[in-house]
């Protein structure tokens, strides 16, 4: 009896030391835990360089963007620190460590004096405002990262020309509406827009630039939520030309693009389309009055001093704005224009000669020589009167096969592309005489004769050799073999 009363006691004390030792153990344990967590937590407060990889943009729009600017929630009323593109992420342009607690808010144009509770007020004429959503933050063993997508707070509203002139210089464009609103307030910390002002009504740009480069004309605008009746006022050489039409609504980080045509002096809308989002637009380079010889012109009209993989003509002709360019290389594929028909003809050279050598050291015996000084002031009967072949290549191309049409679309790079005049191939032919073994190497020096877009004849165009400086009038119009190059205008 004794013996079976103590078996429950026996049984509860057992119970109680294997209890006893459970606790004991999951103490041994938890302390561990606490600690590697504790570990982590204060790896990752530790200060480490912060670097910002912009997710959505291509690499052009990063470069073109530049330096941005960011603030830290949380760290008072800090002036913003500028961070630069360095073809990876942003850095720091000074110094700079944090760590991952801090949210960085990011926002395009940097400027150094402005505080993250400053509201910016901003007015015509706007430029492209950038705000950004944290993706997220990463911390590294020796960096940390913070990934963001950078978003449009304005809108864009773009121009594209075209004349049915060549030569036609855009001097200056207004837009007016109740829905063109170009000043207001921006909050960056919230990437909000306030106080939109509608009332002013009216951006003017001044361009002095060709109607037909294929450039466009941006407008950064406050975005809407309502579309509208705008007026359209441009000068063209002298002249001024209006347009109303409508606009859908200018909706933030959307773009509107109307094209317009100056055709038989009337201004008409081509075209339109609306899309709700672009690529960052670099502010387009003013043209200044120091263009020189030996610049370049791009695919997209604008000159530069240095070649790039952008670059299509080599300069030979400027008043330090405007001027003519070569292109680098021949057209591969002559274009065989048929029916070829400029609806003028030329009866000789200089009045005196259809064909001879233009250059006195260069002629050899009964050849003719071809009288030429660029201050003369040839009859319209002369190949040589005719200044630029601007305008006879429209008309050829007017009076031409659309399979030749297609063609030349294909190889003319810029809309300002034209085949040259004769007197066009001669000032290129001294240009190159005057550069001889000066010339950029990615220039390809021509070989051979040139066509030209004046007619000799009925069935014949005038050529030229720049090299040899000869000239020819008797080119087949249908089974040519002469070689052609491109000439712009910018």
């Amino acid at each position: 009896m004794k013996t079976k009363a103590l078996l429950p006691v026996f049984t509860f004390l057992c119970f109680l030391v294997c209890s006893c030792g459970n606790k004991s153990e999951k103490k041994e344990v938890l302390p561990a835990h606490n600690v590697a967590e504790q570990v982590k937590e204060d790896w990752t407060k530790v200060e480490k360089p912060l670097e910002i990889i912009v997710a959505g943009r291509e690499k052009e729009e990063l470069e073109a963007i530049g330096s941005i600017a960011v603030w830290f929630e949380g760290i008072g009323d800090n002036k913003a620190v500028e961070f630069h593109y360095d073809g990876l992420s942003f850095k720091p342009v000074s110094p700079f460590h944090t760590d991952s607690s801090v949210k960085p808010v990011v926002f395009y144009p940097f400027n150094s004096g402005i505080a993250i509770s400053d509201t910016l007020t901003v007015q015509s004429p706007l430029s492209q405002y950038l705000i950004c959503n944290l993706s997220y933050i990463e911390t590294k063993e020796d960096k940390i990262i913070a990934a963001v997508e950078l978003q449009d707070l304005t809108a864009l509203l773009r121009f594209k020309f075209q004349s049915d002139e060549l030569t036609d210089i855009l001097e200056s464009v207004k837009i007016s509406g109740s829905c063109i609103k170009t000043s207001g307030k921006i909050i960056p910390i919230k990437g909000e827009i306030i106080d939109s002002d509608g009332n002013s009504g009216i951006s003017e740009t001044i361009t002095d630039c060709l109607l037909n480069n294929g450039r466009s004309l941006d407008f950064h605008l406050m975005p809407t939520e309502d579309g509208g009746d705008i007026e359209i006022s441009i000068k063209v050489d002298g002249k001024d030309y209006l347009l109303s039409t409508t606009i859908p609504p200018l909706r933030k980080g959307s773009i509107t693009e109307l094209r317009l045509k100056l055709m038989n002096g009337r201004l008409s809308v081509g075209s339109s389309w609306v899309d709700t989002k672009h690529p960052f637009i670099k502010p387009v380079e003013l043209h200044t009055d120091s263009i020189k010889q030996g610049y370049w012109l791009q695919k997209d009209g604008i000159v530069s001093p240095g070649y790039n993989d952008k670059s299509i003509a080599l300069v030979i002709e400027t008043d330090g704005k405007h001027g003519k360019a070569v292109a680098l290389k021949d057209i591969p594929n002559p274009i065989h224009f048929i029916p070829f028909h400029c609806g003028k003809t030329f009866d000789t050279v200089d009045g005196n000669e259809k064909e001879g050598c233009y250059k006195g050291s260069l002629i050899v015996e009964s050849e003719e020589l071809i009288e030429y000084s660029p201050s003369v002031k040839y009859s319209e009967r002369c190949a040589l009167s005719l200044i630029t072949g601007a305008g006879l290549t429209q008309e050829i191309l007017k009076n031409t096969s659309e399979e030749s049409r297609k063609q030349y679309s294909e190889v003319i790079e810029n809309p300002c592309g034209y085949l040259p005049s004769l007197r066009e191939l001669i000032q290129l032919s001294s240009f190159l005489i005057s550069k001889e073994g000066n010339l950029p190497d990615q220039f390809i020096m021509p070989e051979g004769f040139y066509m030209t877009v004046c007619e000799s004849g009925e069935d014949t165009f005038y050529s030229l050799n720049p090299v040899t400086c000869r000239i020819t009038a008797f080119n087949s119009k249908k089974y040519s073999n002469a070689k052609q190059r491109l000439f712009y205008l910018f």
